[in-house]
């Protein structure tokens, strides 16, 4: 499987049919008796500013709480 191809910048469609967003990063669990495993998909600004460089998702964090975002972001969905 070629995740990064896959399944980053994917549309994230809720059980209703409604848009949620797109996949802007994946987390992978660590594990010293094999292969990482993905854990997470993460969708938000932070993320996709993260993806570009560290230092814009620093800024995006900001951004979102200068604005008032609250909540869990970016937000994190089981991989499972």
């Amino acid at each position: 499987m070629h995740l990064v191809r896959d399944i980053l910048d994917e549309r994230v469609i809720d059980r209703n049919g409604r848009e949620l967003g797109r996949v802007d990063s994946i987390v992978f669990e660590m594990r010293d008796d094999g292969p990482p495993l993905v854990s997470a998909i993460e969708i938000g600004f932070i993320s996709a500013m993260q993806r570009l460089h560290p230092r814009l998702g620093r800024w995006a964090r900001a951004i979102e709480r200068g604005l008032g975002v609250t909540g869990n972001r970016p937000v994190r969905i089981p991989f499972s």
